[in-house]
């Protein structure tokens, strides 16, 4: 029996588990109408990462457009089984991975995924997890391979205090030219990261990104000159134009 009208499949704080995942992977063959998977807090591990991986990579799940799996303890092993299927999928838009104890050691894994030059992914969220200065500066290698990426978030990532690693993720971030936003929030980027991302974007002449989110752990100087290099990138609103006074038809002379 074949169902047409779902659309979306959503469980919020649910005890799917793993289990749950590999009899919804099995289900998906019979719903082609699917675009959107949101298991968000629902005790998925590495098991349901691998069901749900090895079905992404089917050409029957690219009517899945969007995925979101934040709070679950998916890990590093987890992430590698889902980029199974991720690095094969020409059709996922949003990938959210939010919270999902994902460490430094899935750095390689990320950058993967971003750098597949058949992803369609535009929005990236890895808020909360732990990918440290060593994921980040792997991640930051792969973004000038990637065309499509509009939205980034790295928020609350435990990186920063290794210059080195920032400057390879400002030197990713400013060679890129589909990045619009990027959320770095929660992050030590001190002075000397302000400083590095601020002349990353300008030696490359960045034109993309016109919204960066981070931590103002800085001297209010160098806070306000990153803000001003990147809110210049903001289109400008141009003015409304009045409208003119009808002219009216002047009358034949008698």
């Amino acid at each position: 029996m074949r169902y047409d009208k779902l659309k979306t499949v959503s469980f919020w704080n649910a005890p799917v588990g793993d289990e749950g995942v590999m009899a919804l992977t099995s289900s998906l063959r019979f719903i082609k109408t699917v675009n959107k998977i949101e298991l968000l807090d629902c005790g998925v591990g590495v098991g349901g990462c691998e069901a749900l991986g090895a079905e992404l990579a089917k050409i029957r799940a690219m009517h899945i457009r969007v995925l979101r799996m934040d709070h679950n303890p998916i890990g590093s092993r987890g992430l590698i089984a889902l980029s199974a299927g991720l690095v094969r999928n020409e059709r996922i838009h949003t990938l959210s991975l939010a919270f999902c104890d994902i460490g430094a050691g899935s750095g390689e894994t990320v950058a993967a995924i971003v750098a597949n030059p058949k992803s369609a992914l535009t929005t990236l969220n890895l808020e909360g997890n732990a990918l440290g200065d060593l994921g980040v500066a792997q991640l930051g290698a792969a973004l000038p391979i990637n065309k499509t990426l509009t939205a980034l978030d790295v928020s609350n990532n435990q990186f920063g205090q290794d210059v080195l690693a920032v400057e390879q993720l400002a030197d990713g971030v400013a060679r890129n030219t589909a990045l619009n936003v990027l959320n770095i929030d929660g992050n030590l980027i001190g002075d000397a990261g302000a400083k590095v991302f601020h002349d990353k974007l300008r030696l490359f002449e960045n034109k993309s990104l016109r919204t960066l989110k981070f931590s103002p752990f800085m001297q209010k100087e160098n806070f306000a000159q990153l803000f001003e290099l990147v809110s210049a990138n903001k289109p400008k609103k141009g003015k409304k134009k009045g409208k003119g006074k009808k002219k009216g038809k002047k009358g034949k002379k008698k």
